[in-house]
């Protein structure tokens, strides 16, 4: 029994291949074997094909003659599975030193390198830790934009608040992620920015003021 393929369609992207295609079989046998897709990189994910697996008896042995030359058909469908890939970029990633209730605004942009429109979502992903610290997020902690197979988005901004008080200087990491909704499984693209907070000048010398005055100053 000879084994051969036909595309319905054929795309020069994908190739298929058997891993044997003729096979020496006694009556009732059965035997298996295995259909390799292999494509260039990066197919759009509304790429489908339909082909046809088709075996023919080319000869038979005692097998009457009137069976040669048949053939069955399997017909099967191939396509792509949507898959995610995103990139984070910060146009400014330096360090941020900021004095106390100052807002902080962190721009970026998000690039989609999977096979499919995907809404891509940044978000502050250590916001617990940062709010425990005093920190507020004035335009919420998150942003998401859908964007095209190979774009990128328009550039976006987040915005960090240091706390109302410090009393000594507190450095910080704000970890920016940014993730697919269109798969799970693909990793996210995470991004640190130092943010220094100093405390302003009223808040150091008030309580050190008092203590060095004396009884005659006072008066």
């Amino acid at each position: 029994i000879s084994v051969e393929y036909e595309w319905d369609d054929e795309d020069p992207r994908v190739d298929m291949s058997l891993s044997e295609d003729s096979f020496d079989l006694a009556a009732g046998d059965e035997e298996d074997f295995t259909v390799v897709f292999s494509g260039s990189p990066r197919i759009e994910a509304d790429l489908e094909l339909g082909f046809d697996l088709v075996a023919t008896v080319p000869n038979a042995g005692v097998i009457p003659i009137e069976q040669l030359n048949q053939t069955a058909t399997y017909s099967g469908d191939f396509s792509v599975e949507t898959f995610g890939m995103v990139d984070l970029t910060v146009s400014n990633p330096a360090t941020r030193n900021v004095e106390e209730s100052e807002e902080v605004s962190i721009a970026f942009t998000m690039s989609n390198d999977g096979n499919d429109e995907d809404r891509i979502q940044v978000n502050i992903v250590n916001r617990v830790d940062l709010e425990s610290q005093g920190f507020t997020f004035p335009q919420g902690t998150f942003v998401a934009e859908t964007v095209a197979v190979d774009g990128t988005s328009v550039e976006r901004s987040l915005v960090v608040r240091s706390p109302t008080e410090v009393s000594e200087e507190l450095r910080v990491q704000v970890v920016l992620a940014a993730t697919s909704s269109n798969d799970a499984n693909a990793d996210s693209s995470e991004i640190q920015i130092t943010v220094v907070v100093t405390p302003s000048a009223s808040s150091t010398s008030l309580g050190g003021g008092l203590e060095e005055l004396d009884q005659d100053q006072l008066q």
